[in-house]
């Protein structure tokens, strides 16, 4: 496995991971049928909660399960506060459609994605200045 965009990310940022409010991560996000789940790695409570309140009150989205394989970890790594977004069916993607011929623009739901937006905007408006 071979991650060359992470690589030159750590490159590029090397000793500014400090200045980095909050990793955020959209991977597998709005697929057509399902929620999206959010998770979070080392975000204050106050932020976490924030976030569950927002969640609850749109109703496409749910906590999902804490998962490593994907791009925030390199903020874990950092220890860095991370938001890692992508659909309830996050598995199934996995191992059944993402980079494959299954993976169509047609299981895409663009409403999900926009308000997927709209809760990340929010949630970055509300994060305390450094």
């Amino acid at each position: 496995y071979a991650a060359p965009g992470q690589m030159q990310y750590l490159a590029a940022n090397k000793g500014r991971f400090g200045d980095i409010l909050l990793g955020i991560n959209v991977d597998g996000a709005g697929c057509k049928g399902h929620r999206t789940a959010l998770s979070f790695y080392n975000c204050p409570d106050s932020f976490a909660d924030a976030a569950r309140q927002a969640m609850r009150r749109d109703g496409g989205f749910m906590e999902g399960e804490p998962w490593y394989q994907s791009d925030h970890g390199m903020f874990l790594m950092q220890g860095v506060p991370a938001v890692a977004a992508t659909s309830e069916n996050l598995m199934e993607l996995c191992s059944e459609i993402t980079h494959t011929p299954k993976d169509i623009p047609a299981l895409v739901d663009t409403a999900a994605l926009a308000r997927l937006a709209r809760l990340l905007r929010d949630l970055i408006a509300a994060l305390p200045p450094s």
